[in-house]
């Protein structure tokens, strides 16, 4: 759960692609903005100071898109955490 603490998390996942191996699995969670409200509880703090984005499914396509295949998807924690598993894809032509 680190992704939304990054300025530029499409820079990450890029990385990430770069350096996985073809069929690689990346694996990651991160909380829904709509529990938002829990972490301040819990924290007892402004979580705005430590959350640059928030990821809903359709962001998670858009900025996999020609990078990674959406494996699987999971919400857990009452539906306030999700998880991805994303598996590369290398859409250059065959030569």
């Amino acid at each position: 759960a680190v992704i939304e603490h990054f300025t530029n998390p499409y820079a990450i996942i890029k990385e990430v692609h770069r350096v996985l191996k073809p069929n690689g699995k990346f694996v990651f969670t991160t909380p829904k903005e709509k529990g938002e409200f829990l972490i301040r509880l819990y924290l007892r703090d402004d979580i705005d100071d430590h959350h640059e984005s928030y990821f809903d499914h359709e962001r998670v396509v858009e900025f996999t898109d020609n990078l990674f295949e959406i494996e699987g998807h999971h919400t857990f924690a009452l539906g306030f955490n999700q998880a991805y598993c994303l598996k590369k894809v290398d859409r250059r032509p065959a030569v």
